[in-house]
């Protein structure tokens, strides 16, 4: 996967975009530290900031912690396609590239690859600041409408009213 953006140590999240304002309500993300900086429709890019906390007993990222950067990552990507409802995943496979060692921050970018009506295949890539690849992923996220819940329609494509 060839990174669109390039100058990531500049780059800062448009707070104004209704995704935005639904993940930075999200307790969970938060607690991950994970940053919004782009959602296009099919594309996103989060930055993370790495925490003691995140890290194993060698200092690296802990390897779980990256999968699930990784999979928020994509199932942002897959919220923002434009199709109506929220997201779940189905399947995931992951490869640890090299170790993430001595890190002020990561970076994930998701891309969808397919989009039907009932199924999303996502790739997802989480590499350093100066483009070094750490993580290269692919999930598969299934569609759903959950009633009375607030997910993305049409008229409110975040499912934030």
């Amino acid at each position: 996967m060839k990174h669109k953006y390039t100058n990531l140590k500049d780059l800062q999240p448009d707070q104004t975009s209704c995704l935005y304002q639904r993940h930075i309500k999200d307790t969970f993300h938060a607690s991950l530290g994970v940053t919004l900086l782009v959602c296009e429709p099919g594309y996103c890019l989060t930055r993370t900031k790495i925490e003691p906390q995140f890290t194993n007993a060698t200092g690296a990222v802990h390897g779980g912690f990256l999968f699930t950067v990784a999979d928020t990552t994509a199932g942002l990507a897959a919220i923002h396609s434009g199709s109506e409802g929220t997201v779940t995943t189905v399947d995931s496979h992951i490869q640890y590239l090299r170790p993430a060692l001595n890190l002020d921050n990561i970076y994930a970018e998701a891309e969808i690859v397919k989009d039907g009506k009932r199924l999303a295949f996502i790739d997802v890539q989480i590499f350093t600041e100066d483009g070094s690849a750490l993580v290269k992923g692919s999930f598969t996220f299934a569609r759903l409408v959950l009633p009375n819940s607030k997910v993305p329609t049409k008229d409110d494509p975040c499912g934030c009213q």
